[in-house]
């Protein structure tokens, strides 16, 4: 919070927090939601052939809330290859939206420099390569470029396929035969 002093921050989180700028978000994205940063879930898989997207999702949040997490009372809804949105979202009830909470109909938007965005996560997924699936979460600045606000390989977001279809497409069979093929690690506590 812009307004804490680092003193303040110490004695509510104690040596748990992080300290990092502050992003003004693109005026599109911002209109669907301005309390919460809205991002793009981009989930890409790594192949021989090279880096596919599976599924992309804009996630907005909860009117009133800072953060765009689905659990959190957000909405999240599929987004096309040219950017435009599915038209249909979903809350975590799992009921149909067709508009964020500020009033914005979700078939009338289009996120913009999706293309960028898409070129951004697939050049990035060759920086990592030892991991096969990655989840991305883009955000666009106020400029509407694509900024990297983390990317998970664990908890890749299951459940937006739900808004965006099958999650891993065409390729499940292919997935599924290299998840088999892999020996299991153990661990043991």
């Amino acid at each position: 919070h812009k307004d804490y002093s680092i003193e303040k921050l110490f004695r509510i989180y104690g040596k748990n927090f992080v300290v990092q700028e502050f992003l003004e978000q693109s005026d599109v994205l911002k209109a669907l939601n301005p309390s919460s940063l809205n991002t793009l879930r981009i989930l890409t898989y790594l192949n021989n052939e090279g880096v596919h997207i599976l599924s992309s999702v804009l996630r907005v949040g909860k009117l009133g809330s800072s953060t765009d997490n689905f659990s959190t009372g957000g909405l999240f809804c599929g987004i096309l290859n040219n950017g435009a949105l599915k038209g249909k979202g979903y809350n975590p009830k799992g009921d149909v939206v067709t508009e964020t909470p500020t009033g914005v109909s979700l078939k009338d938007c289009k996120i913009p420099n999706f293309k960028n965005v898409q070129e951004m996560v697939k050049a990035m997924h060759h920086i990592v390569p030892y991991f096969k699936i990655i989840a991305w979460d883009i955000g666009l600045n106020k400029d509407d470029l694509p900024y990297l606000i983390e990317y998970n390989t664990h908890k890749l977001g299951v459940d937006m396929q739900i808004a965006d279809g099958p999650l891993l497409g065409n390729f499940t069979d292919e997935i599924l035969a290299l998840a088999l093929k892999k020996p299991r690690l153990s661990y043991s506590y």
